[in-house]
This record gives structure tokens, sequence and C-alpha cells, in this order.
């Protein structure tokens, strides 16, 4: 069962499921995948369940991987194509 409790917090939060996942701040993927607010932080919808909250987590969970992967593989192809330039320059000669 997915439910954490915590204490009555800013906006009388109750139960991390309900928090609003559309407003959680960007994952950090290279932070072993950590939520960057603490839960006391976080907005709360009070209309969503257990369900809306995993399949909205799901879904800005892959939006957000796909971003940071496309991200990398630009920055990995740029290095790649900067050092096959190198090695053609340097063959040259």
């Amino acid at each position: 069962m997915l439910k954490v409790s915590y204490p009555a917090l800013k906006g009388g939060a109750s139960c991390f499921f309900k928090l609003d996942v559309n407003k959680m701040p960007p994952i950090n993927f290279d932070a072993a995948i950590q939520i960057q607010w603490h839960v006391r932080d976080m907005k709360e919808n009070p209309y969503i369940d257990k369900t809306t909250f995993l399949e909205n987590l799901v879904k800005k969970y892959f939006i957000e991987w796909q971003k940071f992967m496309g991200e990398r593989t630009k920055n990995i192809e740029n290095l790649i194509n900067e050092l096959n330039k190198l090695i053609e320059f340097y063959r040259k000669q």
C-alpha cells in the first residue's frame, strides 16, 4: 500500500499519495532519482486518489526521463563529433 503518513504540515498535508505531481519540481536523475522538495513543502490536491497519483507520477517520470536522456544524448553526440573532427585533423598531419 502506498501511503506515507506525515504530521499535519503546510496546508494540512496528510497523505503522500495526495501530492499533486504536476506541481512537483523536476526530478533530479543525477541524484539517484530523488524529488527535490521536502514533502512538507509540496502541494496537495484533495481530489487525487492513489491510482491517479501513481499514474501522474509515472507520466512525470517518463516525460522527464526522456528529456534528461535527450539532453544527455545531444551532449554525447556533440562530444563524439568534436572528437571525430580532432581525429581527422590529426590524421591529416
